[in-house]
Formats: structure tokens, sequence, C-alpha cells
């Protein structure tokens, strides 16, 4: 019963995901904020790994990266992605 709950987590995850996606590139940034915390939630009530997605939206605000609102700088161990609506600064080893 626990690992069928799980897949169905994850295929909602995977949902959510895609609709921030997509409302992002549509202007709807509000509604894609919501998707992304629904998202994390989920992720964390049922204990499952977002990994994938780690690295496409702010960990501060929610919101979801963009060409636009984003801006990546690399450096010699690490890459810096800064957030443009919070300022919050993401930094990924290499």
């Amino acid at each position: 019963m626990a690992a069928q709950t799980k897949k169905i987590a994850q295929k909602r995850i995977e949902y959510l995901y895609e609709l921030a996606k997509r409302w992002s590139t549509q202007q709807r940034t509000r509604d894609a904020k919501t998707a992304i915390r629904h998202m994390r939630k989920l992720a964390t009530k049922h204990l499952l790994s977002i990994r994938t997605y780690k690295r496409d939206y702010c960990k501060n605000c929610n919101n979801v990266f963009t060409a636009t609102n984003m801006h990546v700088r690399i450096k010699k161990k690490y890459r810096a992605i800064t957030c443009h609506e919070c300022s919050w600064i993401t930094r990924i080893g290499h």
C-alpha cells in the first residue's frame, strides 16, 4: 500500500512540475510558484527525492527559472545561479 501511494505521489510531483514549467512560460508566475510549493510539500510528506528538478527553481521564493529571471555565473569550483526576484544565490558544484 505504501509503495503504491509513493508511485502516485511521484506521478503527481512530475505533473505539478510540468504545470509549473508551462505556467512560467505563459507569465503565470503566481500559479507556477503555487505548483512548486505543492510539489515540495508532497515530496516532503512522502519522503520522495526531487533531485531531477532541484536546479530548476529557486529554493527561497519557489520561482521557476527561465532565461529571463535568473543569472548564471560559472566560477572555478562551482556554478552560481542568482534569482532575479529574490536575489537568492544557489551554488552548484561541478
